[in-house]
């Protein structure tokens, strides 16, 4: 995901896990960030704990895309998901979807952490 949106123009900081992802979000030094990618099974924090935590960063706070395998018809989503997107995916969705989420700015394609 990293390569596909930083082959189109689009500024991403990778985070290994929820930890970080968190840290840097609410680091007063990075961001402002528009949205979050957001895989719900990943190791240590999982993607429902990170939701759970998300919104307590300070404003604005970043959409959050939800990427996952799982059925996102038979899982109930908290309200500041912005979108999901199923895996297996085609690039070009991930990238369609991002634009969307992505506040415009002058002469800056956005950021996706």
């Amino acid at each position: 995901m990293v390569t596909v949106l930083t082959d189109v123009g689009y500024a991403v900081t990778e985070a290994s896990d929820g930890d970080e992802a968190l840290a840097l979000l609410w680091d007063s030094k990075g961001g402002p960030w528009d949205v979050v990618l957001l895989d719900l099974m990943m190791p240590g924090m999982s993607g429902w704990s990170f939701l759970e935590r998300h919104g307590t960063t300070r404003p604005p706070v970043p959409a959050v895309i939800v990427i996952t395998a799982l059925d996102p018809l038979g899982v109930r989503l908290p309200k500041n998901v912005a979108a999901v997107l199923r895996k297996p995916f085609q690039a070009a969705d991930l990238v369609r979807l991002v634009a969307r989420h992505i506040r415009p700015t002058a002469g800056d394609a956005g950021s996706a952490s």
